[in-house]
């Protein structure tokens, strides 16, 4: 009788894992069933247009690692120079006081010609110049005079030789060029070493000028772009999760609680503090579904309880963002049903087509009021809605920027930057953007372009040994 029982189970139609045990009902099965494929019997596009698929690796047309190490020094060093990665002794100004820089007794050193100018630190008395000045014999230069921002380096200032030719270390234009050669076509950091004959201290530093300079792009990039009229999704992201101990509950009366916890058999002693997830890496994505215009744009980290799920995204991240990317009377926007979007929209009164994921939807086709849209915008979307009266039909969802994340991703996980180790480092959004990046604009002269207009930027702005560490031009808002 069990027997036939047992059979007459596992006759049923009821979903099996391979060992036999029947699969939990999904509540999601109903809703979903038909939903993503509508679009298609009704003869609906999901993008206006289809575009061909992009291949930058196989396209990719340059001088190969065979030819590049057969040049001599003074070669790789020349190519460098007309590229601008050395610079020329005009045209430099004073990152403090936007002054220009003049020459000095010795060749190598430019400084500041606003005789006012300190460097950002206070200035000397007279009378203690005057003291110094007479206990030294007129020896030493004033310290009003030290004092001004200068380059030691001029021809090396904020380039990738800034560190080197400070410390005194011979530059090795050869090697370097080798080195950003293997990180422009993201050959992993352990088979350069091997290939260019360095220490993994030299490529792990030249491989993160790379990555530095190749995010600054991409963020450029992102911030300068004007997606066009249509059909634009927006999504979020996270790229990193690290666990550790919430040290907030360790205050005031929760130390001595916790102290007399400790004092406790260890078989009734509980867990004197709980633990967070920092969820880190955060980017907003925006796409454009008639052609190939993205968007990755960074937000604030957040932290959570380590058994709650991501947090989504809010209205007050979004919303400057949207805000200086999308306009009513040109686009539509396809997201998935979260708060912090949808409230974004209301404020900025644009029409949303949204895709529920918590209900297995992801392209459902939605229904919209016509006069809710932009003429602008339909003529754009030509082909992937239909009118029925005062209505329109489009499908929703964010396929396109979930394609997104999921490039980002693998690009990260070929470089073994995805996962815990990413969460406490201060390249946390410097890794998405670089390595998404070489993933589209793979190859020498990309990274070299990239930076050449680093290197220009940063004149005037930064001081040389800050170029490569400082990341304020990572911005959690758009510019004002």
């Amino acid at each position: 009788m069990a027997q036939t029982s047992m059979k007459r189970s596992l006759r049923s139609d009821r979903p099996r894992y391979p060992n036999g045990r029947p699969k939990p009902t999904s509540r999601t099965l109903a809703t979903s069933s038909g939903v993503n494929r509508k679009f298609h019997q009704q003869g609906l596009k999901y993008c206006p247009k289809t575009a061909s698929p992009s291949r930058p690796m196989r396209d990719l047309k340059q001088i190969t690692f065979a030819e590049l190490c057969r040049w001599s020094e003074r070669e790789c060093e020349r190519w460098l120079t007309q590229r601008g990665l050395f610079g020329k002794k005009t045209g430099y100004c004073c990152w403090v006081c936007k002054g220009r820089m003049t020459s000095t007794s010795d060749k190598n050193v430019l400084r500041c010609s606003n005789a006012v100018c300190s460097g950002g630190r206070p200035r000397c008395s007279a009378i203690y110049i005057f003291l110094f000045v007479i206990a030294s014999n007129n020896n030493n230069p004033s310290p009003a005079k030290s004092s001004h921002p200068g380059l030691n380096q001029w021809r090396t200032a904020w380039s990738p030789f800034g560190a080197r030719a400070r410390g005194g270390h011979d530059l090795e234009p050869h090697k370097f060029l080798q080195a950003i050669y293997c990180a422009a076509l993201r050959i992993p950091q352990d088979a350069t070493v091997h290939m260019i004959g360095k220490s993994e201290e030299y490529v792990a530093e030249v491989s993160r000028q790379v990555r530095f300079v190749c995010a600054w792009k991409q963020m450029q990039m992102s911030l300068q772009t004007e997606l066009p009229d249509g059909i634009v999704e927006w999504d979020s992201t996270r790229t990193a999760v690290k666990r550790k101990k919430d040290k907030r509950v360790l205050k005031a009366g929760a130390k001595a609680r916790a102290k007399a916890r400790m004092k406790r058999p260890a078989a009734v002693r509980k867990k004197p503090a709980s633990s967070v997830a920092v969820r880190s890496g955060r980017l907003l994505l925006g796409t454009h579904r008639g052609s190939d215009k993205k968007l990755l744009l960074p937000l604030p980290r957040k932290s959570t309880s380590s058994k709650a799920p991501g947090p989504p995204e809010t209205v007050e991240e979004v919303y400057p963002w949207m805000a200086s990317k999308t306009n009513a009377k040109r686009h539509v926007v396809g997201s998935d049903s979260s708060k912090g979007l949808q409230g974004a929209c209301q404020r900025l009164n644009l029409p949303q087509a949204q895709a529920r994921h918590s209900l297995s939807e992801y392209t459902p086709v939605q229904t919209l009021l016509l006069k809710n849209i932009a003429k602008r915008a339909l003529k754009k979307m030509r082909g992937s809605y239909q009118t029925k009266g005062n209505k329109m039909q489009m499908v929703g969802g964010d396929q396109k920027c979930e394609a997104l994340a999921g490039q980002i991703k693998a690009s990260m996980r070929r470089a073994g930057k995805l996962g815990r180790a990413a969460a406490d480092s201060s390249g946390e959004h410097v890794d998405p953007l670089s390595l998404y990046f070489l993933s589209v604009h793979p190859g020498l002269e990309s990274v070299t372009n990239a930076f050449r207009e680093y290197m220009a930027w940063c004149k005037g702005r930064l001081a040389p040994k800050d170029a490569y560490h400082d990341t304020s031009w990572l911005m959690h808002k758009p510019p004002e």
